[in-house]
């Protein structure tokens, strides 16, 4: 089967991650596999030797950056490559792999990794509520987004995997005293509400590192000052060796606002971290049963949420707990399990054509 994946750049979001794991897995099992990207500024993941990269800004570097050639150069793609299927993610990149491919007759399935409600432009979701109706089928990652798509008539959940094949063993008795969280320095994934829930806590001779990169780095440097937590946070930039710190973490926090299906939840939770995580609108719920193996708290609430991380750093004995059963979410999310999955619903529209 050959298939051709379409994103706008492989940084280090979660949804990039997914790509990348699903197109190293399928061209590890010997499918002819493509990956089509706008931008190869900054990319952090890296797809392997036996998957074609091509770079929209490289192969097409005479001509300028707009919409309007981005749908060109999709459109040339589709047309060279020749897939059996189109597989798109990302909400913009969704919109203009359906617009490139009108006419052309190929599959195409669409994937969306957040959730539905985070699309704020009009115009950019107007043109959802148009272009998205053309696809011949979605991949969302809760029942909230695949109710809220009613205008796409071949939907279907399935969650981000995890490769358990890479993953590094780990010990409870391994684990020291460090809080993490993860993500891009942005609104959504809520810093600014995390940096004031730890100033109500005694850290003691515990650590916490904030891994990521973004535009509210600023701020939030100078909101760790305002609360005088300098020598406890650390705000310590995007790293390539996540796993190192998963291994040794003993507590991961999630205080989005809101989420798709956050893959650090489940990445920390596969590395035995004991989770408090803010019961934001979809995500968290998939993933944690809480206080069985990990502890939800009511979302946007900074107050609960320094509680519950307070109340896990006192409590060895829960994180041992949470420790053996997060880590069974590698058997729940492993790539074998969710391609499986995938390929299922890929079969049905490429024996249609």
């Amino acid at each position: 089967m050959k298939i051709l994946f379409t994103i706008g750049s492989l940084t280090s979001g979660g949804a990039e991650r997914v790509l990348v794991t699903l197109a190293n897995f399928w061209a590890s099992k010997g499918l002819d596999i493509t990956v089509l990207i706008v931008s190869s500024h900054d990319d952090f993941y890296k797809v392997d030797d036996s998957v074609k990269l091509i770079s929209l800004d490289k192969k097409f570097a005479d001509k300028k950056s707009s919409i309007l050639n981005t749908i060109s150069g999709i459109r040339a793609t589709i047309k060279e490559v020749k897939p059996d299927i189109v597989i798109s993610f990302i909400t913009i990149m969704n919109i203009l792999t359906l617009i490139a491919n009108i006419g052309l007759k190929i599959p195409i399935i669409i994937s969306e990794r957040n959730y539905f409600d985070q699309l704020k432009k009009s115009h950019w979701k107007l043109l959802r509520r148009l272009f998205y109706s053309r696809t011949d089928g979605m991949v969302v990652l809760s029942d909230y987004d695949y109710n809220k798509y009613s205008y796409v008539k071949n939907k279907k959940i399935i969650f981000n995997p995890l490769n358990k094949k890479n993953m590094i063993n780990v010990n409870f008795n391994d684990k020291e005293k460090l809080i993490i969280a993860v993500g891009d320095l942005i609104e959504q994934k809520g810093f600014d509400m995390l940096i004031p829930s730890l100033s109500r806590v005694d850290l003691s001779d515990w650590k916490v590192m904030i891994i990521g990169e973004g535009k509210d780095r600023e701020s939030l440097t100078s909101l760790i000052k305002a609360h005088n937590l300098e020598d406890k946070i650390s705000l310590i930039g995007r790293k390539s060796n996540i796993f190192d710190y998963y291994k040794k973490a003993s507590i991961f926090v999630l205080s989005s606002r809101y989420e798709g299906f956050p893959n650090v939840l489940a990445e920390a939770m596969s590395y035995g971290c004991s989770c408090v995580a803010f019961d934001c609108k979809t995500g968290p719920s998939d993933m944690i049963e809480n206080h069985k193996n990990g502890l939800l708290v009511e979302a946007n609430n900074s107050l609960k949420l320094g509680e519950k991380i307070d109340f896990l750093m006192r409590n060895q004995s829960l994180r041992k707990e949470f420790f053996t059963e997060a880590i069974k979410i590698r058997n729940r999310l492993d790539i074998d399990e969710i391609s499986e999955k995938w390929e299922s619903y890929i079969s049905v529209f490429v024996k249609n054509r």
